[in-house]
């Protein structure tokens, strides 16, 4: 974790036998709106040597939406 942005970079997952399976990684990462961004994260699982890579090409902060409309009732509704 990044201590001055408290952003995970780096994330390794075992199986229950304690074997490192996959690691979440963030190559990217960038300040928008003030807000630390994942720009690019790679999943890399270990078991089978597949890469997933999810971009941020992207993003708007703060649009202007109604704190009611994440509320439990409005959540249940979807």
């Amino acid at each position: 974790v990044a201590k001055d942005m408290d952003v995970p970079l780096r994330l390794h997952y075992f199986d229950p036998k304690g074997r490192h399976i996959k690691t979440y990684q963030v190559p990217s990462l960038q300040q928008i709106e003030g807000i630390w961004t994942e720009m690019e994260v790679l999943m890399h699982n270990l078991e089978d040597d597949h890469r997933t890579i999810l971009k941020t090409l992207t993003i708007d902060y703060n649009t202007g939406l109604d704190d009611a409309t994440f509320s439990v009732r409005n959540l249940e509704t979807w």
